[in-house]
């Protein structure tokens, strides 16, 4: 079943729970040092939140396509390891938060 519009933000914030529990970050680039090293900062859970939505959002098409193809094939060749990590880059955020 589909996910009512007004669900939405609770599975995202579901999502940012569970990620932060695990001890998951989100994280943006803040700027580059001196010694040409990055300086990632957290983006807080509001922020979280919302490139979750957006993320969600984006890609719905290709994670239902991905669901679609992978229920026709054998399961032993989708099962995904446990502590298989999820990498959400966030290089394109505005720099709106420093």
């Amino acid at each position: 079943s589909r996910q009512k519009k007004k669900d939405k933000p609770d599975v995202a914030w579901s999502v940012v729970k569970l990620i932060r529990e695990r001890g998951g970050r989100f994280l943006r680039r803040s700027y580059t040092t001196m010694q040409g090293e990055y300086l990632w900062v957290d983006i807080g859970d509001d922020r979280a939140r919302e490139k979750t939505c957006q993320a969600l959002r984006e890609g719905a098409p290709e994670l239902r396509k991905k669901r679609d193809t992978s229920s026709s094939s054998d399961d032993d060749e989708n099962e995904e390891s446990p502590k298989k990590k999820m990498t959400i880059s966030c290089s394109d955020f505005d720099s709106d938060e420093k």
